[in-house]
């Protein structure tokens, strides 16, 4: 049995930054296996490898008197290669966290840790962060291979000359306030903006068009504001398509997709939005904004965010709360609003109350967590809403230092970038927000009017 064997591979780390993704796995080999499975072999993916070792643990396990192990090599596309003894064995709880997590990535997470750790060692610091966040990057798990092929595809396309492919399809989703969201499907846009100026008493609208080529967008956005875009001429699904396609052609977008996890391929989207462009037939994109530069902590304008459409209350200890109807809001000061007035109704009593919520924006991302509503916090907050305040917080916290350190020191580190990147994405999306309320608010205009005259 081997603790490990490394060879760091020729990428250059010290060039690579956090906007950089490190290089990916090219194959698994289960050199030796002390059970009775057969398991030894190449396996293209890490998930794959670690799905035969679960089931060889299944069977080998209580045979081998608890305790089993594997020699393992995981090589990466850089020449990189990390062999080591994988030993799984009792406690149960113990067997049944790593097989979760999965064997082989929970041993090399910890080694990692172990080498980073490693006192006047400085080379095996630096592998044992490397590893960690090759392992951190690794994407090979069924459900993400899906959802990486899904993005694939939705932006894969075979014509891209003159002229344009039909429209194939156009499929509306709404979701009431009260009952489940339905669907239909169209023939072309246009048929499809005539049913969504019938629709009434929605919050939230999805609209998916696809080409019979296979290109194919989603958007989503509160039923209020459709209407409003709606009384344009281009009615609401070209002009929302063409803002899609604008903000990924905005120099700026390089940065906001670099702090956006999973990093997609920049130049796929880039002509992807070109030929969006060109097929709905509106003005090119203008031109774009002076770059930003690396490492600024709002990239990307916030009046360019997605929108806010729909603000879900979800479960409460608070029964005005959970008496409220509707149960979603097109707008956090909606929900805001409607939250203040649940509590004036029934106070907070000792201790706090915790409620659940959800966000949703135009561009289909969400967010759900949970308030713990207190009197405190309900007088700390009057001015700014509960949610909004809790978002705010939210964002401050995923992006400080402290919660970096905080899970280094557990050992955590598989999806610090993530969570960093979410918290920086929602900070400039709730600036955004804030700016849109702050507009629309009463009496703006007559302030600005009175300062006017008094020049």
């Amino acid at each position: 049995m081997i603790d490990y064997e490394i060879h760091p591979g020729t990428s250059d780390r010290t060039t690579r930054t956090v906007y950089d993704a490190p290089p990916a796995i090219r194959r698994v080999r289960i050199d030796d296996w002390s059970g009775d499975a057969a398991i030894t072999g190449s396996y293209a993916h890490l998930w794959d490898a670690e799905e035969a070792l679960r089931r060889a643990v299944r069977a080998d396990l209580d045979a081998m008197g608890g305790r089993v192990v594997a020699l393992v090599t995981v090589e990466w596309t850089d020449g990189a290669s990390h062999e080591t003894s994988v030993e799984i064995g009792r406690p149960a709880s113990a067997v049944a966290r790593d097989a979760s997590f999965g064997f082989i990535k929970a041993h090399l997470m910890r080694q990692g840790k172990r080498f980073i750790d490693a006192e006047d060692d400085p080379v095996l610091q630096a592998w044992g962060a490397e590893l960690r966040t090759r392992l951190a990057s690794d994407r090979s798990d069924p459900e993400t291979r899906a959802a990486d092929q899904a993005w694939a595809n939705d932006h894969a396309f075979s014509s891209s000359g003159a002229g344009s492919p039909p429209v194939s399809s156009v499929t509306v989703t709404h979701e009431p306030e009260t009952s489940r969201a339905a669907t239909a499907d169209y023939a072309s846009i246009d048929d499809a903006e005539v049913a969504l100026r019938g629709l009434r008493g929605v919050h939230v609208v999805g609209v998916r068009v696809a080409w019979a080529d296979g290109l194919r967008i989603s958007v989503w956005d509160s039923l209020a504001n459709v209407h409003e875009a709606q009384r344009n001429p281009d009615g609401y699904i070209r002009p929302e398509i063409a803002a899609q396609a604008r903000r990924i052609l905005a120099e700026d977008y390089a940065e906001k997709n670099a702090r956006t996890l999973p990093r997609r391929p920049l130049e796929p989207q880039r002509h992807w939005a070109r030929e969006l462009l060109r097929r709905i037939a509106l003005a090119a994109a203008p031109p774009p904004r002076a770059r930003t530069p690396r490492g600024a902590r709002n990239a990307v304008s916030s009046t360019d965010a997605p929108r806010i459409v729909a603000v879900t209350i979800g479960w409460s200890e608070n029964g005005a709360v959970r008496a409220m109807m509707p149960k979603v809001y097109p707008s956090l000061s909606a929900a805001d609003a409607a939250l203040r007035r649940a509590f004036d109704r029934e106070p907070v009593v000792g201790g706090y109350d915790k409620t659940d919520y959800g966000v949703r924006w135009s561009d289909g991302q969400t967010h759900e967590g949970r308030l713990d509503v207190s009197p405190q916090s309900l007088a700390a907050t009057a001015a700014r809403g509960l949610l909004r305040a809790h978002l705010d917080n939210v964002a401050r916290w995923l992006t400080s230092d402290d919660y970096v350190r905080m899970w280094v020191g557990l050992g955590r580190t598989d999806d610090i970038e993530s969570k960093r990147a979410w918290g920086f994405e929602l900070t400039r999306r709730l600036e955004r927000d804030l700016a849109a309320h702050l507009a629309q608010a009463p009496g703006r205009n007559a302030v600005r009017a009175r300062a006017g005259g008094a020049r």
